[in-house]
């Protein structure tokens, strides 16, 4: 099994940041209180939806679409907004035990799990931007 690259590298990679942008945003980001991604975007390095991309190519999980995911007004009672907020999660669709929820991090699986726990159900998650969450 390939092994997959971490945000940094994959950044890196691609063109949208130097080595030196990366050693530097790893030193900075957690004393934000910061993801790395979450830092570089709010430093203005590296633009949401590239972000975005790069994290739903490489984790294979499909980006938010509001066509695809209509509000469904009955589904705002699934996910408490206390459990929303702390994970940023929000519901999007229920089909029967299975329950896709819009994220700003597929790879939290915290998140993941405290909202299976919750709901009873098991979660797909499907990548967003903060705006369209």
């Amino acid at each position: 099994m390939a092994k997959k690259k971490r945000l940094g590298e994959m950044l890196v990679s691609a063109g949208l940041l130097t080595e030196a942008q990366l050693r530097q945003a790893l030193a900075e980001h957690k004393k934000d209180g910061l993801k790395l991604g979450q830092y570089l975007i709010r430093q203005g390095i590296v633009h949401e939806s590239r972000v975005m991309d790069i994290v739903s190519d490489q984790l294979k999980v499909e980006k938010y679409r509001p066509d695809r995911y209509p509000i469904d007004v009955a589904l705002s009672n699934l996910i408490p907004a206390d459990l929303s907020k702390k994970y940023q999660v929000a519901p999007l669709s229920r089909k029967g035990y299975l329950v896709t929820v819009a994220m700003l991090d597929p790879m939290d699986i915290d998140a993941l799990d405290a909202v299976e726990v919750h709901t009873n159900l098991e979660v797909q998650p499907v990548i967003c931007t903060e705006q369209e969450l």
